[in-house]
């Protein structure tokens, strides 16, 4: 009985045309290769990439306001920052021996008409910075005036710098 087995595999590598039964048992046996292949190519996809983080850029804003604060009086400029660093100098004051006077930097009241302190000093002069952070798009303000310094008939013109880098706005 082996010989006809033989036969069919001789004949099967010759190159005849002759129909090779598989045994139950050999169709089996193939299903774990099938399998493990099927896993390794599930397995072998390539671990993803996380994107390469863009630095957000920023926009510098500049804004200057000048103008002149007599005794007793006060003087307020709006604008309106976007998150970001909010950055106030006091560039320079005339006359050069001018009393110390007051710098507010804050948010503006509508319903008030004024402008509500978050940062200030009372004892300003050239140089005088105040720094802060805006947390979300707002109106601000800042106000310069006789923080009780002034004698009579004391004036000073006065140049205020304010710097804010902020993301650009969306489109």
């Amino acid at each position: 009985m082996a010989r006809p087995r033989l036969r069919a595999v001789i004949q099967a590598t010759v190159g005849e045309k002759k129909k090779m039964r598989w045994s139950p048992l050999g169709r089996l046996g193939l299903l774990p290769v099938v399998l493990a292949l099927a896993v390794v190519a599930c397995n072998e996809d390539p671990a993803p990439v996380a994107p390469t983080p863009t630095p957000d850029p920023t926009v510098t804003v500049t804004k200057t306001f000048t103008d002149t604060v007599a005794t007793g009086e006060q003087k307020v400029h709006r604008f309106v920052v976007r998150p970001g660093v909010v950055r106030t100098t006091v560039v320079s004051v005339t006359p050069a021996d001018a009393p110390l006077f007051g710098v507010v930097v804050g948010v503006w009241d509508f319903a008030n008409e004024s402008c509500f302190a978050v940062i200030s000093r009372t004892a300003a002069t050239t140089g005088t910075e105040l720094v802060g952070t805006a947390r979300q798009e707002v109106e601000m303000c800042v106000q310069v005036f006789d923080a009780g310094n002034f004698v009579e008939d004391d004036a000073i013109s006065y140049e205020l710098k304010v710097v804010h880098e902020t993301a650009p706005p969306s489109s």
